[in-house]
This record gives C-alpha cells, sequence and structure tokens, in this order.
C-alpha cells in the first residue's frame, strides 16, 4: 500500500504537467505584465472568450476516450495487459491523467465564469496554465497508447 502511494506522489510531482503549473506560478512571481497582457486580451475580446476558456472541457473528452482505448488497447492481448504484475502502475498513471485533464477543464470553466471577479493577471495564468496542461495531459496520453499499442501487438 505505501508502495502505491509512493509511486501515486512519484507521478504526480514528477511529470510535465507539474512543470508547467511551476512554470506558471514563476512566470506570475517574475512577469506578472505577461499575464496581464494575456488576460487583458481575454477580457476584450469577445470572440476568444466564446471558446478558448471551452478547450479544456474538449481535451478532457478526448483524454476520457483515450484513457479507455489504455485500459483495453487491443482485445486480443488485454488478458496478458490485466495479469501483469505491475498494470496497478498503468491503471494509476491513466487516472492522474484524468485528474490533471479533469483540474485543467475545471480552471478553463471558473476562468469563464468568474472572469469579472478575478485579477487579470490570475485569469490570463489559470487559462494559459489550463490550455498547456491539457494539451501536455492529451499529448502524454497519446504517445503512452502508441507506445502501449506497439508492445502489446508485438
Amino acid at each position: 500500500m505505501l508502495r502505491r502511494a509512493i509511486e501515486l506522489i512519484r507521478v504526480v510531482v514528477i511529470s510535465p504537467e507539474m512543470a508547467i503549473v511551476m512554470i506558471g506560478v514563476a512566470v506570475r512571481t517574475f512577469f506578472p505584465l505577461w499575464l496581464d497582457i494575456i488576460g487583458n486580451k481575454l477580457l476584450t475580446n469577445e470572440k476568444l472568450w466564446e471558446y478558448v476558456p471551452l478547450i479544456p472541457s474538449g481535451v478532457l473528452a478526448f483524454v476520457v476516450y483515450l484513457s479507455f482505448q489504455m485500459h483495453a488497447p487491443v482485445e486480443e492481448t488485454n488478458r496478458e495487459l490485466y495479469d501483469w504484475k505491475l498494470f496497478w502502475t498503468l491503471k494509476n498513471r491513466i487516472l492522474v491523467s484524468l485528474t490533471w485533464a479533469l483540474a485543467a477543464a475545471v480552471a478553463g470553466v471558473v476562468t469563464m465564469v468568474f472572469s469579472s471577479d478575478l485579477q487579470v493577471t490570475t485569469l490570463g495564468q489559470l487559462l494559459i496554465t489550463a490550455l498547456l496542461v491539457s494539451i501536455t495531459v492529451a499529448a502524454t496520453d497519446i504517445m503512452a497508447f502508441f507506445i502501449l499499442k506497439e508492445i502489446m501487438t508485438k
């Protein structure tokens, strides 16, 4: 049980998504003007506001689909995958990617709903971070699926 908890913490902390979140915090700390510019641009452009905050939600739907595909990549050999002694690590990674994608989607919706209540810097940071995290989750899941499919069809 402890081994699984340590592995889960490692997968969350040592991830490209966490790096993006940390870079977002660093940019807010050292270069808040960049985020002000992005936040102001978002608030003044109605067309951006209609679609951009919902991109992470669309990516979430794709990640959910991809997660089901990763859990059962090749019908003929799925039993082999399920019997693998480290299958739990794959399941952990799938759950972590779903959690990151959900967090990004929530951040996108928060920027949309609370845009008038948030500081311009916070608005820019939340939206840019949500977009980058959701795209990163999708990209890493796609790469993982390709590798898993390749291994399972050999």
